[in-house]
């Protein structure tokens, strides 16, 4: 197969888009657990090999420099060119190294050339192995270097410039990022901490071989800015949270370089930039028309207004060029769809005409029928119009009083550093801070300075002062939690100001505090971004949204647990899929929608971004249904056996072998319950189960799930704390009986809270029996089962036996599929005189029936608890 692929592409004359005009040699085959020699010199830039690969496979391909200067760079691509992983010095020592997983069967290429970022044009000669399966000291990473840092620290001297190949990487402000773009890679995402009512703006290099799409989210991926390539794009923050942002193509597969930055600016250079007559989709007001373009590579452009509930908006897209064939929708910042129309107004054009539901911002969506999907284009002109006055964006801050209009302005999160000294002896700041923010002044001296501190209000009266911290500490710090919004001004100076004689250097730096501290003081980050939580073995589905471009989703799991994950949606649109711990720190990411046995490198949370592959410019709105599974393997014998929530492991009891542990990460508050069941019939294993906590402590253990007659074990506990648990399958090893060997399944769940302290294991009871037991505020629903014949009146009867407890009863028949059929409930008994709830019928057929015995629920009354007594009897026995 392999020679057929070679002499195709030697006889037809058809160059990958790797090629370079140079001497190019065909692809040389390699296979897996070979290692190969060659050289690269300025005659020979390239050096190409070819392999074949099952779709699910997990390679690993080590490029090493072993002469002269070679600055190595390796490419994976599949067949047709199109890159999907590359690398240049994450391996030992400045060499190359990829971890993949192949998305599909077919034929791939490993591209050895050198790389541009070299000193020079270096050249000599390498090895390159090929290998099935990750090296044991790697996490699978497709497309990233393993020892990439996520995070970069800044100073004000030193600008760092952070990798360009990871598909999430943290911001942090000044420093210059770097990027790449193309093929598969339609977008790149950057996560930052920003602080409600910070100014920021990001500024590409005008100069890079790339202008991408800019695209500012919330930490739920709801979007609240684009701005168009080559544009600045700025604004203030709504709040105290995670925002992400979006580098992306502006058409699918062209891309290139690029450069940016993130920097806080002063908010008076701040607005929310009106519509143009570019139709470049910013803000709108009532009265107000723009022009725009709508193509198969732009086939959506969206504009932003505000509006008052009961405003009466009249929205007309207007086509005036091409055969566009006009489609207008109004939507709400959640994305739902308020009105929308295709061509009420004729000729190609749409109105719609709605009153507004909410106060709030919209947006207005002009684009075409079939959308993305359409095949007309042409230029439009879009009016917005209302019988309400004109509703303004929140644009910028109102200008500073007059007398802080020469004084240099700080935000939050700044810090700034001045002299003091005999000639200037006092430096004047102003900020814009918000009703009810806490904020902390710091002033830190050198040099002997002795700094005194002051916090004004809009009319220089002063709020607050500090001198020194403490009778050793000459700094000052003020904390101060602010009236009002508006600008404040702080004055930093020394002691006894100008009579003063201490002098020296100082920084001062303004921060916004959460109120809550880490366990070394610093402060605490803001909330993580909003995820919904999954278990293996379910299949949530979700949609993809023009206007909340991903879903994050968040998992736990043990270190070594094998994760695969796996995105189907509607009309073949493909899915990335990037995955990062619960620092957002990257771990990998999959441009095909698969992530196939990843290894967790630690235990812990985990996020699962989950976004259409085609980027935010694509504007796809379809469904998309999800698969986690995570499964541990075996290590040496003794050791501990990842498992998480929704699994079913397989297992073994023997005479050398008495128990096998399984470790899980759970969070504070879960309610978990474990099933292990021994899995022969005959002479069968008499299981026990044990959960226990990170030191050995044991927290919940079951011998049988109902003594003597159901011998496998179950329990249920709440989880006490983040953090790794161990479930210990064991044996029985009482006095009685001998010890017992075999097979068994035991299976994790994570319970849902609606549902924690249901018992649904139904213990069984029959005709004459009186059983014992108690409803609390952790196990307040209890099932018992029976058999019964048609016919058959039964009494069922709850006595309270201790405590307050108001039982309500409930009589269940089950149908052929196990599905509860409510026959009758009581709360109190008919037959009076009492609170405690009773029940007489007559079986409609025979079979299984349930019986449930909760409490009473009132919103407005405590709950109550106490034991009883269950008694169920037959009336008709001796008919």
């Amino acid at each position: 197969m392999k020679k057929l692929i070679i002499l195709l592409i030697f006889c037809s004359g058809v160059l990958p888009v790797w090629a370079a005009p140079l001497r190019q040699a065909p692809p040389i085959p390699i296979q897996y657990g070979q290692t190969v020699t060659g050289t690269i010199s300025d005659d020979q830039q390239i050096v190409s090999y070819v392999f074949d690969a099952v779709g699910g496979d997990q390679i690993t391909a080590t490029l090493i420099s072993t002469s002269g200067n070679l600055d190595p760079l390796l490419n994976l691509t599949n067949f047709n060119g199109t890159l999907l992983a590359t690398d240049d010095n994450s391996g030992a020592n400045g060499n190359a190294q990829i971890t993949y997983v192949i998305p599909a069967n077919g034929a791939y290429l490993l591209n050895v050339t050198r790389s541009p970022a070299g000193e020079g044009n270096t050249i000599g000669d390498f090895t390159l192995t090929l290998n099935k399966g990750a090296i044991p000291t790697s996490t699978p990473q497709p497309i990233v270097p393993t020892n990439t840092p996520s995070a970069i620290e800044t100073t004000p001297e030193v600008t760092l410039v952070t990798p360009r190949s990871q598909r999430l990487q943290q911001l942090e402000v000044g420093a210059t990022v770097q990027g790449t773009l193309g093929g598969e890679n339609n977008f790149n995402l950057y996560w930052f901490e920003g602080r409600g009512g910070q100014a920021i703006q990001v500024t590409s290099e005008p100069t890079a071989d790339f202008q991408p799409l800019f695209v500012l989210y919330r930490s739920d991926f709801s979007e609240i800015f684009r701005s168009q390539p080559a544009q600045t794009l700025a604004t203030a923050l709504p709040s105290d949270s995670v925002y992400f942002l979006a580098a992306a193509t502006i058409q699918s597969g062209v891309g290139g370089d690029y450069v940016f930055t993130l920097t806080t600016t002063s908010t008076s250079n701040v607005t929310t930039p009106v519509a143009s007559s570019s139709g470049s989709g910013d803000g709108l007001v009532y009265g107000e028309t723009v022009t725009g373009t709508i193509s198969n590579a732009n086939p959506l452009v969206r504009y932003r207004f505000r509006g008052e509930a009961g405003d009466t908006v009249t929205i007309t897209q207007s086509a005036v060029s091409g055969d566009l064939d006009s489609y207008v929708l109004l939507v709400d910042t959640s994305g739902n769809v308020v009105a929308q129309d295709d061509n009420s107004a004729g000729n190609n054009n749409a109105t719609l005409t709605t009153s507004l539901p909410t106060s709030a911002e919209y947006f207005v969506i002009a684009t075409r029928r079939g959308q993305d999907q359409g095949i007309t284009a042409g230029d439009f002109i879009l009016e917005l119009a209302s019988d309400a006055p004109p509703r303004s964006l929140p644009t910028s801050r109102p200008n500073p009083p007059t007398d802080y209009a020469d004084f240099p302005e700080i935000n939050y999160g700044e810090t700034v550093a001045e002299d003091i000294g005999d000639a200037i002896y006092l430096h004047a700041y102003v900020f814009y801070g918000g009703a009810g923010d806490t904020v902390v002044i710091s002033m830190e001296g050198a040099d002997g300075l002795d700094s005194l501190l002051y916090l004004l209000d809009d009319e220089r009266i002063p709020l607050a002062e500090s001198d020194d911290i403490s009778d050793t500490n000459k700094d000052s710090q003020i904390t101060y939690t602010l009236p009002y919004e508006g600008y404040y001004g702080i004055i930093a100076t020394r002691f006894e100001q100008e009579n003063g004689t201490s002098q020296g250097r100082f920084e001062l730096s303004l921060a916004l505090s959460t109120g809550d501290t880490t366990d070394d003081g610093s402060p605490l980050r803001v909330d993580p971004p909003p995820a919904e939580r999954i278990v293996a073995g379910t299949s949530p589905t979700g949609t993809f949204d023009p206007l909340q471009f991903a879903t994050t989703y968040t998992f736990s799991v043990a270190a070594g647990t094998l994760i695969d994950f796996a995105v189907t949606a509607d009309e073949n649109t493909v899915s990335t899929v990037i995955l990062a711990n619960s620092r957002l720190e990257f771990v990998t990411a999959s441009n095909n929608g698969i992530l196939l046995a990843v290894s967790a490198p630690d235990s812990g949370d985990y996020y699962v971004i989950v976004a259409p592959q085609a980027g935010p410019a694509a504007n796809i709105g379809v469904g998309y249904s999800i698969v986690l599974n995570a499964q541990g393997e075996g290590g040496d014998e003794g050791s501990a056996i990842p498992i998480s929530y929704g699994s079913t492991v397989r297992g073994t009891i023997s005479e050398a072998q008495s128990e096998v542990q399984y470790v899980f990460q759970g969070r504070e508050g879960d309610y978990v319950e474990v099933l292990m069941e021994a899995e022969v019939a005959a002479n069968p294993l008499d299981t026990f189960l044990i959960l226990q906590d990170a030191s050995g402590n044991t927290l919940a253990q079951n011998d049988d799930i109902q003594d003597g007659v159901v011998r496998n074990s179950y329990l249920t506990a709440q989880l006490p704390t983040d953090g790794e648990y161990t479930i210990v399958a064991t044996r029985y090893s009482g006095d009685t009986g001998p010890l017992t060997t075999g097979a068994f399944n035991l299976s994790l769940n994570y319970q849902d809270p609606a549902y924690a302290g249901v018992d649904r294991q139904a213990d069984l009871i029959e005709y004459g029996d009186t059983v014992t037991d108690e409803l609390t505020d952790t196990a307040y629903l209890q099932f018992y089962y029976f058999d019964g014949r048609q016919t058959d009146t039964v009494i069922i009867q709850v006595t309270t036996t201790d405590g307050d407890l108001d039982a309500v009863l409930y009589l269940y028949a089950l149908s052929s599929t196990g599905d509860p059929i409510l026959l009758e409930a009581n709360d109190d008994s008919p037959l009076g005189n009492t609170r405690d709830p009773y029940i007489e019928y007559t079986l409609p057929r025979s079979g299984g029936y349930m019986i449930a015995v909760t409490r009473y629920a009132d919103e407005d009354a405590e709950p109550t608890s106490g034991s009883y007594r269950l008694t169920l009897q037959q009336a008709n026995a001796d008919e």
